[in-house]
């Protein structure tokens, strides 16, 4: 298990009080943040994943939303650069990756830090766990400007899938126990 700078919940909290992240931002993490521990909790201690790296990378994944929001840009991109030039290097990697992993599923092997905080966030809708079609519905309704984008995002999802797939083929329930 490679041990990684992380940082702590206080100072999380201290962050999302600096940035202003709104309230409903904090709760949408926090949730994010426990889909991932009881992902962690499930699974064997040998496939040698950081779990405190996730947790934490699972807590702050929209630290700069509310930044992408006002100012435009990508949330994740700035998320993750954020995270680096604070120490933070494997928590802002995986911060990046929250939206859309570097390669596609079928490139794994095994599972990744990545991988769990990327499907922890796409089993959270607002502030409640649903499954991955609600969600990308969701996600449809409220992003698809266009044809092009709704054909993004359903593509998105068919890769989200690949993703649950792999992760539960690890952990000893279905993703109906999350």
């Amino acid at each position: 298990m490679v041990t990684a700078p992380v940082p702590d919940n206080p100072f999380i909290f201290e962050l999302f009080r600096k940035k202003k992240v709104p309230i409903h931002i904090v709760r949408h993490s926090v949730k994010v943040y426990q889909v991932s521990k009881r992902l962690c909790s499930l699974m064997p201690k040998y496939l040698g994943l950081d779990f405190r790296l996730i947790e934490a990378s699972a807590l702050l994944h929209d630290i700069c939303k509310i930044d992408s929001i006002k100012n435009g840009g990508d949330h994740a991109k700035k998320g993750g650069k954020f995270l680096r030039d604070l120490g933070y290097p494997q928590v802002g990697e995986i911060i990046r990756q929250h939206v859309f992993l570097d390669r596609p599923v079928s490139y794994y092997s095994g599972l990744r830090e990545e991988i769990i905080v990327n499907y922890a966030d796409k089993r959270v809708k607002h502030t409640q766990v649903v499954s991955l079609r609600e969600r990308f519905e969701d996600i449809v309704v409220r992003y698809a400007k266009s044809k092009e984008t709704e054909e993004r995002i359903w593509k998105l999802f068919k890769e989200s899938q690949r993703m649950e797939k792999l992760i539960f083929r690890y952990l000893p329930v279905g993703p109906e126990a999350i």
